[in-house]
């Protein structure tokens, strides 16, 4: 037996990263340096699970400006629930690379 999912019926059945849709502001001086940020971000979830994604985390330790701020909502839809990606240990021996070191016990 054979199943054949199409893309669009792939991401109701299994693991997927869930759409976002963000929105960067930036203020600067007249010379150019970085003054404010503002990061908003939002996510979609299914209608019966509350996962977010971290999209702004990364923001505060990149970028150093004294007025900062990010936001994230998360929107329900009629989908299956996001999660966050994992990759297998097999993946890395089919392509015949190491995983990152800092990273191996994240992986499966």
């Amino acid at each position: 037996m054979k199943l054949v999912l199409s893309r669009k019926m792939m991401f109701q059945n299994v693991r997927h990263r869930p759409m976002t849709r963000q929105r960067v502001h930036l203020g600067a001086n007249a010379d150019g340096t970085l003054t404010s940020i503002r990061h908003d971000y939002l996510n979609h979830t299914s209608i019966l699970d509350a996962y977010s994604e971290n999209c702004g985390e990364a923001t505060p330790l990149l970028y150093s400006t004294p007025n900062l701020r990010v936001s994230s909502g998360t929107v329900p839809r009629n989908v299956g629930s996001p999660t966050f990606q994992v990759v297998s240990k097999r993946f890395f021996k089919a392509a015949r690379i190491s995983p990152p070191i800092a990273e191996e016990e994240r992986y499966e």
